[in-house]
């Protein structure tokens, strides 16, 4: 290869690796130069998702609704919801980092989905696990058993769904 192609080689495993950062954080399309993309193109690169985002957000705030009374009766357990809600955002963001790039990278291909899929559960149960029995001492001691194994289980179950 002369120094050109390498180059233009380098040059578009670079565009493509951009493309796949951007995928996996919901950003449609390609921005270009982003230090010459202007307010508007931003704006509407970002704002789809976000958007969707927003209103799935809203089915999780009716979910909670639903647990209206056994919050009120149980008060300490809204202390855990943003710990809860970003752990399995937090789980979720890495394995959909890990998946983007492995599927960017040709590592893995769709055809591995089933055997990725079970993988991928068996990784989220042992984090969630992990993180459950880190979570329940903190729920004992801020609210007794109860809230404990309320708290351990929602986060178990919170990072096997985040993670898949």
């Amino acid at each position: 290869m002369t120094p050109e192609q390498t180059s233009a080689a380098l040059e578009r495993q670079r565009q493509e690796a951009t493309e796949d950062f951007h995928k996996g954080a919901s950003i449609t399309n390609h921005v270009g130069n982003l230090r010459q993309a202007t307010v508007g193109l931003l704006y509407r690169k970002r704002v789809l998702w976000l958007v969707l985002l927003v209103f799935g957000n809203l089915f999780s705030g009716a979910g909670i609704a639903a647990f209206e009374e056994t919050i009120a009766a149980h008060i300490v357990l809204v202390f855990f919801l943003p710990l809860l809600v970003d752990s399995g955002g937090n789980a979720g963001a890495q394995s959909a980092t890990l998946m983007v790039r492995a599927l960017a990278t040709g590592e893995v291909v769709m055809r591995d989905w089933l055997r990725m899929l079970g993988r991928e559960c068996g990784v989220a149960l042992a984090l969630g696990g992990t993180m459950a029995l880190a979570v329940a001492s903190l729920g004992a001691l801020r609210g007794g058993p109860e809230i404990a194994v309320i708290v351990a289980s929602s986060m178990l179950v919170i990072v096997l769904i985040g993670s898949l």
